[in-house]
């Protein structure tokens, strides 16, 4: 373009005997020529605006796709893989001396379905499992009847005091059912890890009953119903006498 104008006016200058028809030929065709560069030079700077913007939103969607990307891998973070130290990972210890009662641990069979004697069994092993020292028969029988009645408590109680007479007086059965029914409502202490480390004498669950039920109607209305239950049963072992007795499985503690 710069050309062909230094062309026009070296012509106009040769040019000496140039009519004026010649002269508004090249003038108009020297315009003409300004007319398309100023054109072009508008296109170019028109494109370099528009190549500068395209590039401007490029570089902010990736940033903003680079911001987004991280703020959804902090909200979800991927777990690290563990190391592979050729070792399997074990679990701790548990800790034996809590724990004695598994309250809120389903029994390994239904209620419905075990009979008595398989939920005392059952009572018995889960206390077994939970205590890591030998205890006297008096608070092994404490924790394996108050395990029995958090985990099952679905027989008569007449019945289940059959299995315990040789190792609770009728007073002390009825204490501890009133004892668990209480720990259970949250209106007294749990007592077990002092009964392992002490003993059940030390535990004194006849105050425990005596104190419940002076305090709460309730338990003073659950010793009269465990009391009539259990002369129920005095009351038909009169009617059986001479029946033979039947062999029990737990001999230790009468279970």
């Amino acid at each position: 373009m710069e050309h062909s104008e230094q062309s026009i006016n070296e012509k106009l200058k040769s040019e000496k005997n140039a009519t004026i028809d010649d002269v508004m030929l090249l003038q108009e065709t020297k315009v003409t020529f300004n007319k398309v560069a100023e054109k072009l030079n508008n296109l170019t700077a028109e494109l370099a605006i528009n190549k500068t913007l395209t590039q401007n939103v490029n570089i902010n969607v990736e940033k903003e796709q680079g911001q987004e990307g991280k703020e959804k891998q902090a909200e979800n973070p991927q777990p690290e893989a563990p190391a592979d130290t050729g070792t399997e990972t074990e679990s701790p210890e548990k800790n034996t001396d809590d724990d004695i009662l598994v309250d809120d641990a389903a029994p390994t069979e239904s209620p419905e379905n075990i009979t008595l004697n398989e939920a005392l069994e059952n009572s018995l092993s889960a206390v077994m499992n939970s205590v890591n020292k030998e205890l006297d028969e008096k608070t092994l029988s404490f924790l394996t009847l108050s395990e029995y009645l958090h985990a099952y408590n679905n027989f008569d109680l007449k019945n289940v005091y059959e299995h315990f007479k040789n190792t609770f007086d009728k007073d002390e059965f009825k204490a501890i059912v009133i004892y668990n029914n209480a720990l259970m409502d949250n209106a007294t202490d749990d007592v077990f890890d002092f009964a392992v480390e002490e003993g059940f004498n030390a535990v004194n669950i006849n105050e425990y009953a005596k104190m419940l039920k002076h305090n709460y109607t309730e338990y003073r209305t659950l010793d009269e119903k465990i009391e009539k239950e259990l002369e129920e049963k005095d009351k038909e072992k009169e009617l059986e006498v001479g029946s033979p007795q039947r062999n029990k499985k737990f001999n230790t503690i009468e279970i």
